[in-house]
Parts: structure tokens; sequence; C-alpha cells
């Protein structure tokens, strides 16, 4: 079961049609062109991007793993994901995105 980040990062292709994409991710085995953006499953990296499809099917992400953030498109996915750290980064002073969600009170 994926979780998903309350206050969740969208790439503008996706903005307006959040919901449709949460359900078709959540329900769809193939959903081609669309990124997950969640916190790095290694320690060292900030965030991993992942093509939607293999959240579903991946063994290297947890079941109960936290999107932070969809994207219609790889190179859309790389831009939100600069965007994610320059606002944890004016946030809070750091690039520990963990931190910042676990201060938030989401359970990572």
């Amino acid at each position: 079961m994926m979780r998903w980040y309350n206050k969740m990062y969208l790439g503008k292709s996706i903005q307006g049609k959040k919901m449709y994409y949460q359900y078709a991710i959540r329900h769809t085995k193939r959903l081609t062109g669309t990124y997950c953006l969640m916190p790095a499953a290694c320690k060292d990296d900030l965030i991993d991007i992942c093509g939607s499809d293999l959240l579903r099917v991946s063994k290297q992400y947890p079941k109960d793993q936290l999107v932070i953030g969809l994207a219609g498109s790889y190179r859309e996915a790389c831009l939100l994901a600069g965007e994610i750290v320059l606002d944890v980064l004016k946030k809070t002073g750091s690039t520990d995105i963990r931190a910042y969600l676990r201060d938030s009170g989401e359970d990572i």
C-alpha cells in the first residue's frame, strides 16, 4: 500500500489531475510516463525518482512507500526534485528531507 504525502508536490502536467493519477497508480499495473518522487532508500541520497509502473512490481521499494511528488515526465520529475530540495532548504536550512518529513508528522 502506497502512502501519499498530504502536501504532495505536483508537476505542471499533473496539477488538477492528482486524484486521477493517484487512483491510476494504485489500481493500474502500467501507467507509463508518470514518475513518483520518494525519500531516498539510501541514506546518502535525497530523493528517488521511480516510474510509477515500477512501484507496484519492484522489490526495491517497500510496499508502504511514501510518495512525496508526482510528475508527468522524467524531465519534469528532475525539476520537481530540485524544487523539493530547495523548498526544504529554505524552510529548514538543511537538505535533510527525511527529517523535514518527520517534523511535519509523516511516518518515514
